[in-house]
């Protein structure tokens, strides 16, 4: 309290000294204002009046009585220096960039000063005039981190993306711990990325992994790099590795599942999705849903509605989980019960996502039609066929199952007319030459099969059946080298498919290969010990010489 006192009975004296100068400042003349000489105070006096006020919190009477101070002398600097730092601490940024810069003629290697008149520009948006004076600093002193951190920064603010990786690099040249280099090795990597220039991204990542092996900021930035160049792998490793440092974060294992789930991985997306469930801030409707499509990607349809019907009591207006639990019945055979999931997303939507379910009905009600088609319930079939064709008139499924079931009746010309329409409409899709060639081959038109196969080995050159089945048609034509080569591509693709063989072992048989064509014949028995023409054949080779 007595402390306080005396400050304040020392500002009023100074107060009243200075007014007492200013009423007797025309008696004395005004020539030596100036110099300080004729003044009542001191400057000591004044800077520590001003600079006690200022550790009091009392910036806006300091600011005013020094001000005034030095419009009377303004070659104090000392004073104008306290002047300066009290308007930026209290965010005055202009006042204070006025006095830093008359400060900074007078005392241009304070280092101090520069660099708060370079964040007093940043802070109001003279970016050029803050970089400008970084600049000025760093030709004395090109080692300094105090200059070159905040340099690096303010290039990076203005998009001055390879100078900013400039002097970031200049950083991890410096003789400085590899510990304190981890910030800097993650600027680095972090410019590079924004610079599409991934990977000098990823060395610079690594760097700093060398150093520090579970940085997160690190391994968040090489999982984004893995992403953005595609190396799932790579993706996976880094996110079971953030998943070790956050075993509690569910976005974290839930991208880990998306990316199992994306690269087929079913078995491991499902070792962490059940666990999932019981995370606590789960986002448990979402793990349900993928669950279930895993079960359907690996045909485990009964499991998937299970789990979605048991999903859909706790989120019965659930977009994703109806959508799924509508495509699961499909495949279940519960066509009714698909039927009407979908005309209830249809009623949810707008007009663009109702066409989509629509299309999707329109395939229920093309599989409903087959299946009653194969039940003999023909004209019921063939009822659903039209629900499906006005629906979707353009949904290639219907017109493939019209030609499956005129194919049945033996309806080759109908058959082979809606094979081509759904050609037209679906024309990469290798399955519908297969068909329409086995079309063909059943109408014993042995040209046009084989126009089809080939056209379904133009769309998928690794497509086993095309393969097999034109090689079958060349062993007859007695075109053995083609044969043998279309066989024995099937059989590399699929190895344990025993007709394959087979029919691979004659082709050798008949191009007098005797050791491949026993060797043939042995697999087909292995895989199959009941082929009886296998083992005929075979018998025949090693009895002959």
């Amino acid at each position: 309290m007595g402390e306080n006192l005396i400050t304040i009975i020392s500002i009023i004296a100074i107060i009243i000294g200075l007014g007492l100068y200013k009423l007797a400042r025309p008696m004395f003349g005004g020539a030596n204002s100036k110099t300080g000489e004729n003044l009542q105070i001191s400057p000591n006096d004044i800077y520590e009046q001003v600079r006690i006020m200022i550790a009091n919190g009392n910036h806006n009477v300091a600011q005013k009585l020094a001000k005034n101070y030095l419009d009377e002398n303004p070659k104090h600097d000392k004073l104008r220096i306290l002047l300066a730092k009290s308007y930026y601490d209290m965010g005055s940024l202009n006042e204070a960039i006025d006095n830093l810069e008359v400060l900074k003629t007078i005392f241009p290697d304070r280092i101090d000063l520069i660099i708060m008149l370079a964040n007093a520009y940043q802070k109001t948006g003279q970016n050029n005039n803050a970089i400008d004076s970084y600049l000025e600093l760093l030709d004395a002193n090109p080692d300094s981190v105090d200059i070159l951190i905040p340099l690096a920064e303010l290039y990076n603010s203005v998009n001055h993306k390879k100078s900013a990786l400039n002097i970031y690099k200049r950083l991890l040249n410096l003789d400085i711990k590899e510990q304190e280099k981890i910030g800097y090795y993650y600027k680095v990597a972090s410019i590079y990325k924004d610079l599409a220039e991934y990977e000098n991204a990823i060395e610079y990542v690594s760097f700093g992994l060398n150093t520090d092996k579970n940085n997160i900021k690190l391994l968040y930035l090489f999982r984004d790099l893995c992403s953005l160049t595609k190396d799932v792998n790579k993706e996976i490793e880094i996110l079971n590795k953030l998943m070790l440092l956050a075993p509690t974060d569910f976005h974290l294992q839930f991208d880990l599942i998306n990316l199992y789930y994306k690269t087929e991985k079913y078995a491991e997306a499902l070792d962490i999705a059940i666990p999932a469930l019981n995370t606590p801030s789960a986002d448990i409707e979402s793990l349900q849903n993928i669950i279930a499509n895993i079960y359907i990607k690996t045909n485990k349809i009964a499991e998937s509605v299970s789990v979605l019907e048991k999903a859909m009591n706790n989120y019965p207006e659930s977009i994703k989980l109806t959508e799924t639990l509508a495509a699961a019945y499909k495949l279940y055979g519960k066509y009714e019960e698909s039927v009407a999931l979908y005309k209830k997303l249809v009623d949810w939507a707008d007009l663009k996502q109702a066409k989509l379910y629509n299309c999707n009905l329109s395939s229920v009600y093309c599989d409903w039609a087959l299946y009653l088609y194969n039940i003999d319930q023909h004209a019921e079939a063939f009822s659903k066929f039209d629900e499906a064709l006005r629906l979707n008139p353009d949904n290639y499924e219907v017109y493939e199952g019209l030609g499956r079931v005129n194919f049945l009746a033996k309806n080759y010309n109908d058959a082979i007319r809606q094979m081509q329409k759904a050609i037209d409409l679906d024309p990469k899709n290798c399955e519908h030459y297969i068909f329409l060639a086995d079309i063909y081959r059943d109408m014993d038109n042995v040209y046009e099969a084989e126009r089809m196969y080939k056209e379904a080995i133009f769309i998928n050159p690794n497509h086993p059946i095309c393969r097999a089945k034109l090689g079958i048609i060349k062993l007859k034509q007695k075109d053995i080298q083609t044969a043998l080569n279309h066989l024995s591509i099937a059989v590399k693709l699929e190895p344990e498919n025993w007709d394959y063989l087979y029919n691979l072992a004659l082709a050798y048989e008949l191009s007098s290969d005797k050791p491949n064509a026993i060797e043939a014949y042995n697999k087909v028995l292995k895989l199959n010990p009941e082929h009886k023409e296998s083992a005929k054949n075979l018998k025949i080779l090693q009895n002959s010489r």
